[in-house]
């Protein structure tokens, strides 16, 4: 099981600025306890930017986002960015068919006693706790890059391939790419500081509150 824990309200609300915001929620599944708690208190620090939010069930799958993203067209036309509130799965996955559009994670995610559970999609997550989906344009450079490289790619891609791989293209050249798409390269010049490991073990369900009937 997966706890999706919301992103602190500082770091989303200095990402989006002024911009209005469609939220796609995810409601949970039997693998994702979410932080219902935080992503209240999330929303509400938003406020008015917030266009609509959409309660939709298993954004993790490509076909279920689909079908949201046709239905809820002209309502996410309407606004500037997209937020997901779900697992980094979710997140990805809506990201990927929302390539020309200002995608967010709302939400850092985390395991629960080692077991994830999910069924098995085009993207994974790496339940690091710390989410950087917002950086690089809604690609995770640790799932998608086999050295999990967080500033820019190895000096070993060429023509855009990855070096381990070379019949996979390089992450971060998608990650180029998608930023480039949504106008966004400015991010890039955002540099992580090595991972804080710790973060998996502390913010834990032992360590942390989730919703009571999260199962």
């Amino acid at each position: 099981m997966l706890v999706a824990l919301a992103k602190p309200h500082e770091e989303l609300l200095a990402l989006l600025g002024d911009a209005s915001v469609f939220v796609l929620k995810c409601t949970g599944c039997d693998d994702i306890a979410p932080d219902s708690r935080g992503i209240d208190e999330l929303l509400k620090a938003l406020g008015s930017r917030v266009r609509a939010t959409a309660p939709v069930e298993f954004l993790c799958h490509p076909e279920y986002v689909r079908s949201y993203l046709d239905y809820f067209k002209s309502a996410i036309d309407s606004a500037d960015t997209v937020l997901v509130l779900a697992c980094g799965v979710g997140s990805q996955v809506v990201s990927s068919m929302l390539p020309a559009k200002s995608v967010y994670a709302g939400c850092d995610t985390v395991h629960m006693y080692g077991f994830q559970g999910l069924t098995a999609q085009p993207v994974n997550c790496k339940l690091c706790g710390e989410c950087y989906l917002n950086y690089t344009g809604g690609v995770c450079p640790l799932t998608s890059c086999p050295k999990g490289l967080l500033n820019g790619p190895c000096g070993g891609a060429q023509d855009g391939m990855c070096e381990v791989d070379h019949t996979a293209e390089c992450a971060w050249n998608i990650i180029h790419r998608r930023l480039t798409q949504t106008g966004r390269l400015d991010v890039l010049s955002h540099v992580f500081a090595p991972r804080d490991y710790t973060r998996i073990i502390r913010e834990s369900p032992a360590n942390c509150e989730v919703s009571d009937d999260a199962s």
